[in-house]
């Protein structure tokens, strides 16, 4: 949804200037009281107009991938720490989603990933495409897209890997669900999230915030 605008109401003013030649005297009365005479008043109206100021955005989600052996089995969450450190293999035919349900919309069109991955000793270097999908009714529709995002090299140690761009800034239904899905061009490909052996490898993308 785009930006939520702020109004600043400026109340308009009357003023009712009075000015000196509506005054007269009347000396028939024999007292040196003035008396105005209503039709001589004159009215002027001030307009100032409506300023509009937008309200700055929302700050992002930054969103890390967990696993669990429950539905849905991969998700996303803000909380980077949940006791569920795996790695799991996404593969060019059967690639691995990470979702998350919407209560409310996102604002703004920065996106971003930060991804740890190895694809070990008995493959050629594997390129992966990056989608960040938003999934209403039953339709996907893609917010950020990086084809070919990154190549992971042959063996065993874990690279990160990061990218950002500007998207679409959707119209979030309250029970959308937000969709990360990570698809190598062949083969298959281990991405990490979590603590492993004593390496921070907390793979997480950033999408819009939400106003409170």
């Amino acid at each position: 949804m785009k930006s939520k605008i702020g109004y600043f109401i400026v109340v308009i003013v009357l003023l009712a200037l009075i000015p000196a030649a509506a005054v007269f005297a009347t000396p028939e009365l024999g007292t040196d009281e003035q008396v105005v005479n209503p039709a001589k008043i004159q009215q002027s109206f001030v307009y100032l107009p409506i300023v509009k100021i937008p309200l700055p955005p929302p700050p992002p989600l930054k969103l890390y991938l967990h696993g669990q052996d429950s539905s849905p089995q991969y998700f996303l969450s803000t909380t980077r720490d949940q006791g569920t450190d795996f790695n799991v293999l996404t593969a060019a035919d059967d690639p691995v989603e990470w979702t998350m349900r919407l209560d409310d919309d996102l604002v703004g069109t920065a996106y971003s990933y930060s991804i740890y991955a190895n694809i070990g000793p008995y493959q050629d270097p594997i390129s992966c495409d990056v989608e960040i999908l938003l999934r209403s009714f039953g339709s996907d529709t893609v917010l950020a897209n990086w084809p070919q995002a990154f190549t992971i090299p042959t063996g065993n140690d874990i690279h990160n890997f990061s990218g950002q761009l500007r998207g679409i800034d959707p119209d979030v239904v309250t029970g959308d669900i937000l969709v990360l899905r990570i698809r190598p061009r062949s083969g298959y490909a281990l991405i990490y999230a979590g603590n492993f052996f004593g390496q921070e490898l907390y793979s997480n993308i950033i999408v819009p915030g939400s106003y409170p």
